[in-house]
């Protein structure tokens, strides 16, 4: 791409300058008339041989003089090679945006001893040296807010770019910026970006947030014209380890009241099995390993692990309440970041244990009389018959009004969606910790309307054979031999790093391609309905505030859209959307501009600019945070899920889009299914509504304290720990411990590829940007240099071509040279 390489503007302008000597030849043609003279006309047909060769020496004279002032002008132009860096500008930008991305994933290694975060400062800041007359500014990627950059050496001690233990919303975090720029800059800007490209922190499913980045980027009405420049730090981590602590809780008081519990759980990108040394730490001491049992101490890994059980005697007077860590590595190579794996900053877990609750149980909701919901209590208590220590329970849905949720580890539910207060109680269960997976009721048991967290079945698809029939069961659409693929719909991806369906302890795949399904049930989203809403209620909003002459038509598409928001607001409980806030929604938006007149759309636009708009803002903030909707688990080849994910508060909902039965599917014969139970069982025990671990722990960037409220730091990797960017042990002024650890998508190590250019560069509309990718493995030689200016060659090409030319203009014998000859005296 020659806009990467070169400024165009320089090439746009400056190339007719090489005409010139084309001109300058020309002209001089003109200076000459042609005249028929007997004695030149002989000479010329004497010396037409030697006449042919002039021309191709004229001719090629001429090329070299316009090579000349072309290598000139390219020398002008300042272009680049080997760099990161695209030539967009028509020059030096006036202001450079820095967004640097200090995610945990950062973190790991890039090139010889540095992080990928130190190598794009490094890189950043000698980019931004090559620009000594431009402003440039720091976008913090915690505090949202940017920063002018006063001098360039050194950055670190201006500014914070350490690294942090939180996740980027790279969206939102561009939205910032590109409102910022829209209100305090204009002329050319460039935005730097720095990353490591990793999906869920640039959520390229957030196409409504994207929209607006590439809007507030582009378009005539802005003051400035922007280009993004981003260098995607993409090399492979292939030997990190990443660590978490699901649970903590002390031993049963009857019979091990000096125990501690520990769920613990690995990720690692190696396909080699990894033995690594744990070391556990506990209320400011380290755990004596005499302690601990050995297969405890040296723990082998290979790809995503099912969640470990560690036991161990806690010392001598240790608190029933109390916190600590467990850590990869004994602490003893602190001057080698990268001694043990490619990231130091996710082999520590932080945790609040607290007193044991009793033991969890699973409830099935469902008709005991239908095989659907004997097959999910088989799959969730194999041995029901004895054997195990687990409890699967069938309730009957008529009679759930007083039953105490907060028991069950995991409630399945294979019934229409519950409504009323048993909807209500089951979302406080989720909020608190709980797990609970929804089920498609029967065909012959539908019920439409109804929704849970903002999800709602939206009718029975049956897939039909050759004839167009629909497949009575499973087992007709099973094929002929191992060759042919089966009816029905067929499961083409999920995964397989985390979840229910995640690859097993020694990295192998489960069978979810085996599933047969024949029937399935699909979703609906009301959460991303609503966000879609709102953001034609903005778009309409704004159109309607631009217009010189007001339409009446865009108030009334505006009063719809946001009738159509509440709507979908209203489907997503009280949990989610309590009922204060759609109650000030309707008062301070909705109804305010049903009011609106639109007969007389002049007097309406100035009451909405005037008086609703800072509360049509406010609201449309609010709505965003339902734009991400759910997650996608597993899909079939038509994009249409399979099991779908929703976080509520510090539990999580599933929907499964077919049934256990022998009319949707072969689940209950797949094996991955009683896996997949277990997973959500173990999940549900260490997310358990009644634990005291799970309740005092956060996600590090999203907690938010009250206002009124004190906390310090008891433990932590920085000494100067902030509870906005490190994982750490906190503690109130009341004495509370609440322990803060890493995003879970940080141990997702999903990113961008170089072959999705096309689909990053989409992201931002019509803005120009220009991707570098780092490709290759940890640890490698750098491949990014920095910006090259490589004018001097082009200088030295057009000394060589001036240098041609000279040799071709020099006579090439005596003839042709016209020699000085000393005029003879006259004899006398």
């Amino acid at each position: 791409m020659l806009d990467q390489f070169i400024n165009l503007n320089v090439l746009k302008y400056g190339w007719p300058l090489a005409l010139l000597p084309v001109l300058i030849h020309l002209f001089n043609r003109l200076r000459h008339r042609r005249i028929d003279w007997a004695a030149m006309m002989f000479l010329r047909i004497a010396s037409r041989k030697s006449t042919r060769f002039n021309k191709i020496r004229q001719y090629l004279v001429l090329a070299l003089r316009v090579l000349a002032v072309l290598a000139l002008i390219l020398a002008l132009s300042r272009p680049l090679a080997g760099t990161w860096l695209g030539g967009m500008m028509t020059g030096d930008p006036e202001t450079i945006l820095i967004v640097l991305d200090r995610s945990v994933s950062m973190d790991s290694k890039d090139g010889s001893s540095l992080s990928k975060r130190e190598a794009a400062l490094a890189r950043i800041s000698d980019t931004a040296n090559k620009f000594p007359g431009t402003e440039i500014w720091y976008l913090d990627s915690v505090v949202g807010t940017p920063e002018r950059v006063d001098r360039l050496e050194p950055l670190e001690s201006q500014f914070d770019f350490n690294a942090t233990d939180t996740a980027v919303n790279m969206p939102r975090l561009l939205e910032q910026a590109s409102d910022w720029l829209g209100k305090n800059r204009s002329g050319d800007c460039m935005v730097f970006i720095a990353s490591d490209m990793q999906e869920d922190n640039w959520r390229p499913e957030a196409s409504g947030r994207w929209a607006k980045v590439a809007e507030g980027l582009s378009g005539e009405e802005h003051p400035f014209k922007a280009s993004v420049q981003v260098l995607a730090k993409t090399r492979a981590v292939t030997n990190n380890v990443s660590l978490r602590v699901l649970e903590a809780r002390r031993g049963d008081p009857r019979t091990a009241p000096e125990e501690l519990n520990l769920v613990v759980q690995f990720h690692t990108s190696s396909k080699a099995e990894k033995t690594l040394s744990l070391l556990y730490h506990l209320n400011g001491t380290n755990v004596p390993p005499s302690n601990i049992a050995v297969k405890h101490q040296r723990v082998k890994v290979k790809g995503s692990t099912l969640p470990i059980n560690v036991s161990f005697k806690a010392p001598p007077g240790t608190p029933e309440i109390g916190w600590g860590f467990v850590q990869i590595g004994l602490g003893t190579d602190a001057d080698d970041p990268f001694a043990i794996d490619d990231n130091p900053r996710d082999n520590r877990a932080y945790f609040v244990y607290g007193p044991s609750p009793e033991m969890a149980q699973s409830a099935i909701i469902g008709l005991g009389t239908e095989a659907a919901t004997d097959n999910i209590r088989r799959a969730a208590d194999p041995f029901y018959d004895g054997g195990t220590n687990r409890l699967a329970h069938v309730l009957a849905p008529g009679n759930l009004n007083a039953t105490a949720f907060a028991k069950y580890a995991t409630v399945a539910w294979q019934d229409p969606l519950p409504e009323g207060p048993v909807s209500e109680q089951l979302m406080r269960y989720v909020a608190e910790g709980g797990v609970l997976i929804f089920f498609p009721p029967s065909e012959t048991n539908q019920v439409s309307g109804r929704s849970f967290a903002g999800m709602e079945w939206q009718g029975v698809q049956a897939a039909t054979n050759g004839a167009g029939e629909a497949l009575a069961n499973w087992r007709v659409a099973r094929p002929a031999n191992d060759e042919e693929q089966p009816d029905g719909y067929r499961v083409t991806g999920w995964r397989e790093r985390e979840g229910p369906l995640a690859n097993s302890q020694n990295n192998l795949t489960l069978p979810v391609r085996d599933l047969i399904t024949v029937r399935r049930n699909t979703l609906r989203d009301h959460g991303v309905e609503a966000f879609n809403a709102m953001e034609l209620a903005w778009e309409k909003a704004e159109a309607l505030r631009a217009q010189e002459t007001p339409d009446g038509a865009l108030i009334r598409e505006m009063q719809k859209a946001l009738e159509t928001t509440a709507e979908h607001l209203s489907r997503l409980g009280s949990t989610l959307w309590p009922g204060t806030r759609a109650t000030d929604f309707r008062a301070q938006l909705v109804d305010p501009v049903k009011s609106l007149d639109a007969a007389q759309p002049g007097v309406a636009r100035r009451e909405l600019v005037d008086e609703i708009w800072p509360f049509l803002e406010r609201w449309r903030g609010q709505v965003d945070v339902f734009e991400g909707g759910h997650y996608v688990m597993a899909r079939f080849s038509d994009d249409r899920p399979l099991l779908t994910r929703k976080l509520v508060g510090r539990g999580q909902v599933y929907f499964c889009a077919t049934r256990p039965d022998e009319a949707w599917s072969s689940l209950h014969e797949q094996w991955f299914f009683v896996v997949m139970m277990d997973r959500l069982i173990r999940t549900g025990e260490a997310l358990g509504a009644g634990s005291y671990s799970v309740s005092h722990t956060r996600v590090c960037g999203t907690f938010e304290p009250p206002a009124d409220s004190t906390w310090k730091v008891v433990s932590s990797e920085v000494e100067t720990a902030d509870y906005r960017r490190n994982a750490g042990v906190y503690q109130s002024e009341m004495g509370e411990f609440i322990a803060l650890n890493r995003p879970m998508t940080e141990d997702d190590w999903q990113f961008f590829a170089e072959e999705q250019e096309d689909l990053v560069q989409g992201l931002f509309g019509s803005v120009p940007v220009h991707v570098h990718w780092e490709t290759g493995a940890a640890g490698e030689a750098s491949s990014t240099d920095g910006p090259k200016e490589v004018w001097r060659w082009f200088l030295i090409i057009m000394a060589a071509v001036l240098l041609g030319e000279a040799l071709l203009v020099i006579p090439r014998s005596s003839d042709e040279a016209v020699a000085g000859r000393r005029t003879a005296a006259a004899a006398t």
